[in-house]
């Protein structure tokens, strides 16, 4: 049996999209958008990935940092969950310190799943011969065995 990434890709890859959603409602949410977002208007809203992002959240906004936090094993709710709330009671600061830590957050995380996709072999990386020299091919095989 081998040993796989590929649930800690996944993990990653969704922690990653919802670190993307967090940062794109902190630097895309108007004084109006906001209004809107209070009011349960989701749909309305006029930056449309910003929208497709309060969309896709709607139901967990209070809780995206947690929901990081059980995804990565960090502590992103403990040292920004109170900015986090001001933000969605008072409007979106793009330049806090949320924000700032959201895109340190996402650059870290994407380095690390390209290392592991590495390590998997799913990287995208095309596979050569090598790959699989000491394998048998159909042309090759015989149909006896040693």
């Amino acid at each position: 049996m081998f040993a796989t990434h590929t649930d800690r890709i996944c993990s990653l890859k969704t922690a990653l999209a919802t670190l993307q959603d967090v940062h794109t409602m902190c630097a895309h949410t108007s004084k109006e958008d906001h209004d809107l977002l209070l009011a349960r208007k989701e749909a309305s809203i006029s930056h449309e990935a910003a929208r497709e992002a309060y969309i896709r959240h709607a139901s967990r906004l209070g809780f995206l940092l947690q929901d990081i936090d059980t995804l990565l094993d960090t502590s992103f709710e403990t040292s920004h969950g109170e900015e986090w709330t001001k933000n969605l009671k008072s409007g979106m600061d793009s330049k806090g310190a949320l924000a700032r830590s959201v895109q340190d957050e996402v650059a870290k995380w994407e380095r690390e799943i390209s290392r592991l996709q590495e390590l998997e072999g799913t990287d995208g990386a095309s596979s050569s011969y090598s790959d699989y020299s000491d394998s048998e091919s159909a042309d090759t095989y015989d149909g006896s065995r040693s």
